[in-house]
């Protein structure tokens, strides 16, 4: 499945997240897609601006029918010390970073952010927040 890009389509998963936010309201957790820096999820080469734009409605939607629980970012593959940055208040670091570095989702966008560490990710990063 190829993710929603086009405007009805992302107006569409938007609302297919809130439904089901609104269905399992204090059930669930929701992550806004998965692994979008893998090309296999995208069906060609992954698309910083679609997932922007898709995150950012779909969060908006799950927020809105469910306020009590925090969306996430979809989970990135291998790349948790580059999803790792410092945010402007001096806080949690939750900007993310694609595999090409490149910033794509303010670090207030979302209030968690899901990573598919491996153990040598999670303990560079690990070193990165220490070093902070």
């Amino acid at each position: 499945m190829a993710p929603p890009c086009s405007d009805p389509a992302r107006a569409a998963f938007a609302a297919f997240s809130g439904a089901a936010a609104r269905h399992f309201r204090g059930r669930a957790a929701w992550e806004v897609w998965n692994e979008p820096n893998v090309p296999r999820y995208w069906m060609g080469a992954p698309d910083a601006l679609c997932y922007v734009a898709l995150a950012r409605d779909a969060a908006a939607a799950i927020r809105r029918e469910d306020p009590s629980r925090e969306p996430e970012t979809a989970a990135q593959a291998e790349y948790l010390v580059r999803a790792l940055a410092v945010n402007r208040s001096g806080g949690i670091p939750l900007t993310i970073w694609y595999c090409w570095q490149e910033p794509v989702l303010p670090w207030n966008s979302f209030d968690l952010l899901d990573v598919h560490g491996r153990a040598k990710a999670a303990y560079q990063a690990l070193q990165s927040l220490r070093a902070r």
